[in-house]
């Protein structure tokens, strides 16, 4: 093993074997064993550079829920009251007779007598039904 001594010079350590090539010759340096750092430096400085930290990929957003869709259904030929609102108190927008289909546009709202389901009917018009009323469509 050679170790480099302070005036550039190298030595031989007691019991150990120089490496199959000159320390100079990896370093680029004439194979001499001298260092080939800028004159007068006497050694190598390391150069900390800073971590990068990948930033995470964006997620893809979630897709798009499928539209879901009931129809109508038992309510003995009387139809179903589109409301205003989820109250049996509220404004009734229209009649929707059994087998109207009807798309899902908002969560279920739980009230008092009934759970209500904001729908759209064939029309366009957004209202409130009370899910009782509802089946899933085929």
């Amino acid at each position: 093993m050679l170790v480099f001594t302070r005036s550039g010079g190298e030595r031989q350590v007691a019991g150990q074997s120089p490496p199959s090539s000159a320390i100079g010759e990896e370093r680029g340096g004439s194979g001499t064993g001298e260092d080939s750092s800028p004159a007068g430096s006497g050694s190598e400085t390391l150069q900390t550079l800073p971590s990068v930290t990948p930033e995470p990929p964006t997620p893809e957003p979630p897709p798009s829920p499928m539209p879901t869709y009931f129809v109508v259904a038992n309510t003995g030929g009387q139809g179903l009251f589109l409301r205003s609102d989820h109250s049996v108190n509220s404004t009734v927008l229209e009649t929707l007779p059994d087998g109207t289909q009807v798309e899902q546009v908002g969560e279920d709202f739980a009230g008092a007598e009934y759970v209500w389901r904001q729908v759209r009917a064939p029309d366009g018009q957004v209202g409130w039904v009370s899910v009782d009323w509802l089946a899933p469509a085929p």
